[in-house]
């Protein structure tokens, strides 16, 4: 998951004069060669709706969205996992799972 406004690899090439524009990018279309890309908000009902519609046919949910937020939202791996059995659930932190520091933020690309 990321921002409506989309993750800094959209906009990173920049820095070393490569060309980046809508159609050519290619620092990002590295990164996502190969997957189809929706912009949702999942803490509005509807588009919440739309992600678990997108889910019924996806593989793999992957996300660095802290896990409070994901709990609240009903996207934590617990909440999901009865409706969509198939679907590998992967969960990234800046700061690992446990720890003083688990539910600290992190930087989306340190995330990874």
């Amino acid at each position: 998951m990321e921002t409506l406004i989309g993750d800094d690899w959209r906009r990173s090439g920049h820095n070393v004069n490569l060309c980046i524009d809508n159609f050519s990018n290619p620092v990002f279309t590295i990164q996502n060669s190969g997957k189809r890309l929706i912009a949702l908000d999942p803490e509005t009902e509807q588009e919440k709706r739309i992600l678990l519609q997108q889910l019924q046919q996806a593989d793999v949910f992957v996300s660095n969205v802290r896990m409070r937020s994901l709990e609240k939202m009903g996207l934590d791996y617990e909440s999901l996992k009865e409706c969509f059995p198939r679907l590998i659930y992967c969960h990234f932190t800046g700061y690992g799972h446990r720890g003083p520091d688990a539910n600290r933020p992190g930087f989306d690309i340190a995330a990874f």
